[in-house]
């Protein structure tokens, strides 16, 4: 009778034990489903279709709206087989958000990944768009992942449509479209050059500028080489400023040097410059990076000046776009001021010069003024100790072109 009972002693403890092993198993099971990251991501990816732009906002710690939180998850299955561009744009007018992509075939594998930031430590670059392109097959699924992050997520919290995402077919060659106060990102091979397709809509300067954006972008650099109108006219271009006229298609061409890697995404920008004409003795107030198209009215020894309340520069170039002179902090005796430029130069009637004024102030005005100097600077003691010719050496006021 003892034995029996041990007996049942054992075997309902070890039922216990049974049972509490498959439950522990069964909801480690569950665990395991519901936690799964590749799951959740399926689950909650969005679909898209081709050529739709699909937009999502921010909550707080970014947790998106019905996605997992810091990431927006897309699903995608193309109906041809062909390259496809997958592009990300953060619309929040925050300057430092960061955005990742990744594109991933149905067992999440791994095709693409992309980001928005590039530069180097000492000069970041952050765009307000991340963009890859991907061959896809025609009836297969795709995943596109964007993790986004902040150091400072109040900036976003809540904001409505705060980020766009979209799937479009890469073209057939045909360049991308540049519009003034915006940018593009373009892929350059160090050993090509690539263009983007600009139509102004304001005669007038317009500035170009371009950074490389991958995430290798610690050496080399990129620039525009040239602008060329549709008749393959090229275009006169100094420093990225070209004068160009409203509704004319022009082609900016980008290329990187021989430093950088194969092939490197190079973002470019372009503005719409302030520009004025003068001519004679006068006196020019700027606000901000003009170009002052200058026609003398005598064969004259002329100083150019600034008096501003910052740090203003000079550049000046004749009508063919090659540099004549520049100066920099030269106008302390004739302004007052160590930051303000100062330079002579020999001016020749009916000639057309463009002085290009840019720097760090708010108000600035440029003055042109017979030049009486002895002939070696603006003043007689200091004001053009700094200045210099397109060559680099002590400048002068030499005859015709001031060099």
């Amino acid at each position: 009778m003892r034995k029996q009972r041990k007996r049942s002693r054992i075997l309902i403890i070890f039922g216990v034990i049974t049972i509490i092993i498959v439950i522990a198993i069964v909801a480690l099971a569950c665990a395991a489903k519901v936690y799964d990251p590749n799951r959740q991501l399926k689950k909650n990816a969005i679909q898209i279709v081709e050529g739709e732009e699909y937009s999502a906002r921010f909550m707080s710690d970014f947790e998106w709206v019905g996605v997992t939180a810091g990431t927006a998850a897309f699903k995608f299955t193309p109906e041809e087989s062909a390259e496809y561009i997958l592009r990300g744009e953060d619309k929040s007018g925050s300057k430092d958000v960061f955005m990742e992509m990744y594109a991933t075939d149905d067992d999440l594998s791994e095709l693409l990944t992309a980001d928005n930031y590039g530069g180097n430590r000492e000069e970041p670059v952050i765009s307000d768009f991340v963009e890859g392109s991907v061959f896809l097959t025609k009836g297969q699924l795709y995943y596109i992942v964007v993790d986004v992050y902040s150091e400072d997520k109040g900036n976003l919290d809540g904001i409505e449509d705060a980020f766009r995402f979209s799937v479009s077919r890469a073209g057939d060659g045909a360049p991308a479209e540049l519009k003034a106060g915006e940018k593009v990102r373009l892929s350059v091979k160090k050993d090509q050059q690539t263009c983007a397709m600009f139509v102004p809509e304001e005669t007038g300067f317009y500035d170009f500028d371009t950074d490389i954006v991958s995430k290798d972008a610690s050496s080399g650099f990129s620039s525009v080489y040239s602008i060329t109108a549709e008749d393959e006219t090229s275009m006169i271009i100094t420093d990225g400023i070209c004068s160009l006229e409203a509704g004319k298609t022009y082609y900016v061409w980008v290329g990187v040097d021989e430093t950088t890697k194969k092939k490197s995404r190079v973002e470019l920008r372009c503005s719409k410059m302030a520009s004025e004409t003068a001519s004679g003795i006068c006196s020019i107030d700027i606000s901000g990076k003009t170009v002052i198209e200058y026609t003398p009215e005598a064969d004259i020894p002329l100083i150019i000046n600034s008096d501003s309340d910052g740090d203003p520069d000079v550049v000046m170039y004749d009508s063919e776009g090659f540099m004549l002179r520049q100066d920099d902090d030269s106008g302390e005796a004739v302004s007052g001021n160590p930051k303000d430029f100062a330079m002579g130069f020999n001016a020749e009637k009916g000639k057309v010069y463009r002085i290009c004024v840019d720097g760090e102030f708010t108000q600035c005005a440029v003055k042109i003024q017979e030049y009486k100097g002895d002939g070696s600077a603006p003043d007689s003691d200091t004001a053009d100790e700094n200045g210099e010719t397109a060559d680099g050496g002590e400048q002068g006021l030499e005859e015709g072109t001031g060099q």
